[in-house]
């Protein structure tokens, strides 16, 4: 533990190495089944985390726009159905 750690700094984002900490997940699935599908998977989902924060854009962010660009903008108060 530091204690010259802020504790403003629990908020900054967790990173591995330059990239975002969510590219842990792809690690893990080829470090359990090794294969160059896996390793193609890594390798794109790396290059995919840091392509979306090089424009400052978080996995959160991003899934947020696909579901407004499939969904559309407008939210209802009723449901079509009532």
């Amino acid at each position: 533990m530091n204690p010259l750690a802020h504790w403003r700094d629990t908020a900054r984002p967790a990173k591995f190495f330059i990239i975002d900490a969510n590219i842990i997940w792809p690690i893990v699935i080829f470090v359990v089944a090794m294969s160059t599908r896996t390793l193609i998977l890594l390798v794109l989902s790396a290059i995919f985390l840091l392509a979306i924060e090089r424009v400052h854009f978080t996995i959160r962010k991003v899934v947020r726009y696909m579901f407004v660009f499939i969904v559309g903008p407008i939210r209802y108060r009723k449901g079509w159905w009532e």
